[in-house]
């Protein structure tokens, strides 16, 4: 699998069978977007920030995708924390 480091964003990406299994958590909900279709701020675009509120009312941010609506052939992207991401250490530290 490849990985990309985008340091200004502290994410890195991961591909699309990753975020599936995030977005199959029923605890994983969408915590903020951006829906751009005419590019009003910039180059069109879906952008979503998918998270899960902790006992103590915070979130905690699990994943950020992009969509470009107007470029058919542009694959999206899915970005994680960084760094790294281990699935079960965040399964755990979600629950508290």
């Amino acid at each position: 699998m490849n990985v990309h480091t985008d340091e200004s964003m502290g994410f890195v990406q991961v591909g699309c069978m990753i975020a599936d299994l995030l977005r199959s958590d029923e605890r994983v909900k969408p915590q903020s977007s951006l829906t751009d279709f005419d590019g009003d701020f910039g180059e069109p675009i879906i952008f979503t920030e998918w998270g899960i509120e902790r006992n103590d009312g915070s979130t905690l941010v699990v994943l950020r995708e992009a969509r470009w609506p107007r470029d058919p052939d542009r694959d999206c992207e899915h970005w994680v924390p960084a760094p790294g991401f281990n699935y079960k250490a965040w399964r755990e530290q979600s629950n508290g």
